[in-house]
C-alpha cells in the first residue's frame, strides 16, 4: 500500500478478488562512486558496502557536493566554440576576460539527490575514492566494490519473491500522485528477457503439466483473467526453481 505521508484526500481502490502473488519489495539498489569523505567515526568505510535510508544519512558518512573550481584568463575574446561561461570584454575590444568552469568528474552526490528527492528509500552506498585524491573512478576498485555487494544478503535474490519483483511479476498497487487508482498491476521497469522465458515457460507448462493446466483451467473458470492467471504460473514456476535450489533435490510433484 502506498505510503501516506501529508495530510490529504486518497483514494483506495481494492480488488474483490485476492493477488495471485504476494507483494513484495524489489531488491535494493546500491550506488558505487567517489565521494568526499568514506568516515564512520573512527572506522574507514572505504570500499564497504553502506547501508543509509536518506540523504542526511548520506551527508553524514560521506559528506558533501564536490566544490565548483572556475579558471580565469585573460586572452582574446572567445571563438563561437569556446566553452566558457562568460566573458568581459576589454574597452577596445582586443582582449577578453574569460571565466570557464572544469569539468566535474564526481557525480555520486547529485545522482543521491535526484534519488532521493523521486522517492528513493534505503539503499547501499560503496565509495571507491574521495575528491581529494583527485583521480577517476578505477576500474579495479568498482570490480572489488560488486564483489563487496555480492555478499549482502540484500542483494542477492535470496527468496522467490524479490526474483518475481526483478522480472515484472509481482503485482503492485497503481499509484499516481496521492492517490491510488486502478488495480493492482505488474512493474514495466523488470527484466524484460527473463519475463519473456517465464511467459514462454508458463505456456509450455500449460500444455505438458497436468497440475499447471489444471490450475489455469479452474482459475479461468473462476472468472479470472487469462492473463492474470499466466502471470500466476510464472510465479509459482519461480516459486519452484527456488525450491528446487534450496533442497538441493529434484522437483516433487504436488497437487496444484
Amino acid at each position: 500500500m502506498a505510503q501516506m505521508k501529508t495530510p490529504g484526500v486518497y483514494i483506495v481502490e481494492k480488488s474483490a478478488f485476492p493477488n495471485s502473488v504476494v507483494e513484495a519489495a524489489t531488491a535494493i539498489p546500491a550506488f558505487i562512486g567517489i565521494t568526499e569523505k568514506v568516515q564512520n567515526g573512527p572506522d574507514s568505510l572505504s570500499g564497504k558496502p553502506w547501508k543509509i535510508t536518506s540523504m542526511t544519512e548520506f551527508q553524514q558518512y560521506f559528506g558533501g557536493a564536490p566544490s565548483p573550481v572556475f579558471t580565469l584568463s585573460v586572452g582574446e575574446a572567445p571563438a563561437e566554440d569556446e566553452k566558457v561561461l562568460f566573458s568581459i570584454p576589454s574597452s577596445d575590444g582586443t582582449k577578453a576576460l574569460k571565466v570557464a568552469d572544469t569539468e566535474n568528474p564526481f557525480s555520486l552526490y547529485y545522482n543521491m539527490v535526484m534519488f532521493f528527492a523521486n522517492g528513493g528509500g534505503t539503499c547501499y552506498i560503496v565509495s571507491v575514492g574521495t575528491y581529494a585524491e583527485g583521480a577517476p573512478v578505477d576500474k579495479e576498485k568498482v570490480v572489488a566494490a560488486l564483489a563487496a555487494l555480492e555478499k549482502e544478503q540484500e542483494i542477492k535474490f535470496d527468496n522467490p519473491r524479490k526474483f518475481a519483483c526483478y522480472c515484472g511479476v509481482a503485482p503492485f498497487e497503481y499509484t499516481s500522485g496521492t492517490s491510488i487508482r486502478g488495480k493492482t498491476r505488474t512493474s514495466k521497469l523488470a527484466a524484460k528477457d527473463l519475463k519473456a522465458l517465464l511467459t514462454r515457460a508458463a505456456i509450455t507448462a500449460m500444455v505438458h503439466d497436468p497440475q499447471i493446466k489444471s490450475y489455469y483451467a479452474r482459475k479461468v473458470a473462476e472468472g479470472k483473467h487469462k492473463a492474470s492467471v499466466i502471470n500466476a504460473i510464472r510465479a509459482k514456476i519461480i516459486y519452484r526453481c527456488f525450491a528446487v535450489v534450496k533442497r538441493q533435490t529434484p522437483y516433487v510433484k504436488l497437487m496444484a
